[in-house]
């Protein structure tokens, strides 16, 4: 081939590649205009939602950005050549643009009404909220209004904010307390061992506590147990966390989960006993409590058999109620029989259908006042998970669920993931506080004070 022909044949490929971008260039810009208002839709409509959490002040400012610009861009071309589907650009922009405003000028009525709430009101309310929390200065703010009964310390605040800095501010919240003569701030972390390790670093990570089992005998050794929680205990409280989100006393049971992002309770579960599950809870609480830091058994009402990873979907335990009481429940009931203020029990957002069909155990009255607080008389401390995840956030919103569990019973609301629905949350409940009977907010407030005493008393 010589190079004459060589050139034309390139001049050809380029004459043809010329032809096709003047023929498909338009035709994807109207696509992409077209699609645009489409992608930013779905942008508008999560990002007050758990799901973006993490960037949503980056999904803020593109937001605030974006939708006036390309408005403003779309008018400018109606302007210049008027047509129909330009027309219907511009009304689709400003439909965006209104309901950005809209979701973001709701949420902030919201909190301003939070803040604007008389203090009296905002306390009350607050006495029954556990919330996490971004930076120091949201941290101080929250505890120095006194809308909170506690704070949530997670991993990602480790990796933001310098441990040091944590601890002195925990230290000083808690100093202020103890001068205006105020109980302590339940400060709470998930430190279970094993995968769910959320404070290490800088914590040591120790091996969950199914590793302390002998598999051959079933047994673990009493002396080891309590040196695994001395460890957790001592270590939490250098950070200034009095209460730990563990140990689970779900059975581990081998169950086909589809998709399990963040439960993953075969690995984090003891034992598919519930003599050992028992055996083995009781010394690391006991532990615990020996470095006033508060235990919580969790998941109630067990979610070992739940197919759904209830961080994303509504999970139902299905087993009738005479097998869940022979298995599941067996050693919550024998952790809970004349237990101390220190021990906490969280509820799961798992629908229990022998007992509840319709709503999940955080905010079920046949679970938590028929069973928990009247057929086991147990009078400790109820907590939620997390409110922030999807089957509540996404749901019936996180007010109702708040507003719902403590008419149930339940005395702590955590919302930790996503600190922003605080406000949607207490707004709630401050319209409709009167809504609550006051005989199980009293006995709530009573049961939280006692866990505030006993925590109080190693305060010096």
């Amino acid at each position: 081939m010589t190079a004459a022909h060589a050139g034309d044949l390139s001049s050809g490929a380029a004459a043809r590649l010329a032809r096709a971008a003047r023929r498909w260039l338009p035709r994807l810009a109207v696509a992409g205009r077209v699609l645009a208002p489409l992608a930013v839709l779905v942008v508008a409509l999560i990002y007050r939602t758990p799901l973006v959490a993490s960037i949503r002040g980056l999904l803020l400012g593109a937001l605030a950005l974006v939708l006036p610009l390309a408005l403003a861009l779309e008018v400018r071309a109606l302007r210049r050549r008027p047509g129909r589907a330009r027309r219907l650009l511009v009304v689709a922009w400003a439909l965006l643009l209104a309901l950005f405003v809209g979701i973001e000028g709701r949420f902030r009525l919201a909190k301003a009404r939070v803040l604007a709430a008389a203090p009296a009101d905002l306390q009350a309310i607050g006495e029954h909220i556990v919330v996490g929390f971004r930076n120091l200065d949201e941290l101080r703010e929250l505890a120095r209004r006194g809308g909170v009964a506690g704070i949530y310390v997670s991993r990602r605040n480790l990796e933001h904010i310098d441990p040091a800095e944590i601890v002195a501010t925990l230290a000083e919240l808690q100093a202020a307390r103890r001068d205006r003569g105020q109980p302590p701030l339940l400060v709470a972390a998930d430190q279970e061992g094993g995968v769910v390790s959320h404070m290490s670093p800088p914590l040591t990570r120790l091996p969950p506590l199914s590793s302390l089992v002998d598999p051959k005998t079933g047994q673990a050794e009493r002396a080891a147990l309590l040196d695994y929680a001395e460890t957790h205990g001592r270590e939490l409280r250098s950070l200034g966390v009095n209460v730990n989100f563990a140990p689970v006393v779900d059975l581990r049971v081998a169950v086909d989960r589809a998709f399990d992002r963040f439960t993953k309770i075969e690995a984090r579960a003891i034992s598919d006993d519930p003599e050992v599950v028992a055996a083995v809870a009781a010394p690391y609480c006991e532990g615990l409590r020996g470095l006033r830091v508060a235990c919580t058994l969790k998941h109630f009402p067990g979610i070992g058999r739940v197919r759904e990873d209830t961080h994303y979907f509504a999970g139902h335990l299905e087993s009738p109620r005479g097998e869940l009481e022979g298995a599941e429940w067996r050693p919550f009931r024998a952790l809970t029989a004349g237990s101390p203020p220190s021990t906490l029990v969280m509820l799961s957002h798992t629908i229990v259908d022998a007992i509840d069909r319709d709503l999940p155990a955080s905010m079920s009255n046949p679970v938590v006042d028929g069973l928990l607080r009247r057929e086991w008389g147990y009078d400790g401390v109820l907590v939620t998970d997390d409110l922030s995840m999807f089957p509540i956030s996404l749901g019936p919103g996180v007010g109702e669920a708040s507003v719902r569990g403590l008419a149930a019973g339940v005395d702590l609301l955590l919302i930790s993931y996503d600190p922003d629905l605080y406000y949607e949350a207490v707004d709630e409940l401050l319209d409709r506080w009167d809504e609550l009977p006051a005989a199980p907010l009293a006995r709530s407030r009573r049961r939280i004070a006692a866990l505030q005493g006993w925590l109080a008393a190693d305060a010096s």
